[in-house]
């Protein structure tokens, strides 16, 4: 069957259209593979804002002798024995669990410290 030969006139051929539009471009758009996400431009602006006071270069202010300013340090396991950053496993990362926690003891950043991350945030650390 050809489409001019369905009984579809006027506003309702306009609405059929404009259906068929937005479904070919919802696949479209499904289709596309996702950019890398880009350490320098995506996440350490992040581990800077809300992780490097009490985890970067500081030695004074390092807690857990916890170090996400470098990667060696970020994905060797920390004084607690887990790894902060596991490279292509977030399931297995201490840090990504540490920031999707609920639970007030474990969760990053610490309450008290005034930071909180967006859940768009949390994503590209996952993604990362």
């Amino acid at each position: 069957m050809q489409l001019h030969s369905l009984p579809i006139h006027g506003r309702a051929w306009t609405i059929a259209w404009a259906l068929l539009a937005t479904n070919v471009t919802a696949v479209s758009f499904a289709a596309e593979p996702t950019a890398p996400v880009d350490y320098t431009k995506q996440i350490r602006s992040i581990l800077s804002n809300n992780c490097f006071f009490c985890h970067g270069p500081d030695e004074s202010q390092r807690k857990a002798g916890l170090r996400l300013d470098q990667r060696d340090a970020a994905t060797s396991a920390a004084e607690s024995g887990s790894t902060p950053v596991v490279p292509g496993k977030p399931e297995e990362s201490e840090l990504l669990a540490r920031i999707n926690s609920t639970d007030a003891e474990l969760q990053m950043p610490p309450a008290d410290s005034g930071k909180t991350l967006t859940a768009q945030q949390k994503q590209l650390l996952h993604d990362w």
